[in-house]
């Protein structure tokens, strides 16, 4: 509950994202390292769609503001930009092939941010986020 309280008080900030390309890669994650600590999961289901950039942009100022919490970029399949969005703003970013680990956690559809504590689903929001959540 206290992520959620915490996602909920920065909702509305919003980041634009450059669009440059980039040749860094994205830094990688073993899936084992969500079991421990405090995750927040942002899932994508369509790289590249207007909703999920917007929520990009969202997550990524979440990212800047609460060091203490893991990020985690989770899509069905590797995508350029979801690779370059990555790197750009320093967030690991790991495939979900076949969408195991998102179905595991209650994703339904995308984007939507999942709140982990130590490996398991502690809350979810589903976009678009409203300040009550």
């Amino acid at each position: 509950m206290r992520l959620l309280a915490v996602g909920a008080s920065i909702l509305g900030i919003a980041v634009s994202l450059g669009s440059t390309a980039s040749d860094a890669t994205a830094p990688a994650l073993d899936p084992a390292q969500t079991a421990r600590g405090r995750w927040a999961v942002f899932a994508l289901v369509l790289p590249g769609c207007p909703a999920c950039e917007e929520a990009l942009s969202w997550f990524s100022q979440v990212h800047q503001s609460f060091p203490e919490i893991g990020f985690l970029l989770l899509s069905p399949w590797e995508s350029e930009e979801v690779s370059v969005a990555s790197a750009e703003l320093g967030l690991p970013f790991l495939v979900d092939e076949g969408g195991r680990m998102g179905a595991a956690w209650g994703v339904r559809r995308a984007p939507n941010l999942v709140l982990l504590l130590d490996g398991r689903p502690h809350g979810r929001l589903d976009w678009p986020f409203t300040e009550d959540e």
